[in-house]
């Protein structure tokens, strides 16, 4: 089944060589659909022989492809505004609200302020 298989993909690439010719004089359903497929083609060829579009053709179709999408273009530069301010406020609330090491160091009771936060901790638990 395998080298049938590898038979009809010679046949579809048109690649015929001894051992596809053998194999096709040999086996009747690789015969019959390497026949199906000529006429296919032959069928395909004949019926769109002679056939050639206007010269309008070209550009109708160009105009009805859609153009590349710049709606994530667009959303990106008005949001931008938006990034940057939040960028702002977040970077100012950082510099306010966190509190400076020599803060913490102020309120400690004791020297070891190490120690000062595991105290704290076990009060809390």
């Amino acid at each position: 089944m395998t080298e049938c298989k590898n038979v009809r993909q010679e046949v579809e690439q048109g690649s015929l060589d001894k051992g596809t010719t053998n194999h096709l004089r040999d086996c009747d359903s690789c015969r019959r659909y390497s026949e199906r497929l000529r006429i296919a083609s032959e069928l395909l060829r004949n019926q769109h022989a002679g056939f050639e579009p206007d010269s309008g053709f070209v550009q109708r179709v160009t105009t009805a492809l859609p153009g590349p999408p710049q709606l994530l273009g667009w959303a990106a530069v008005r949001l931008l505004p938006a990034g940057l301010a939040l960028v702002v406020l977040l970077t100012g609330w950082v510099w306010v609200a966190a509190p400076a090491a020599t803060t913490a160091m102020e309120v400690a009771p004791t020297d070891d302020v190490l120690t000062w936060v595991l105290e704290e901790a076990e009060e809390t638990l």
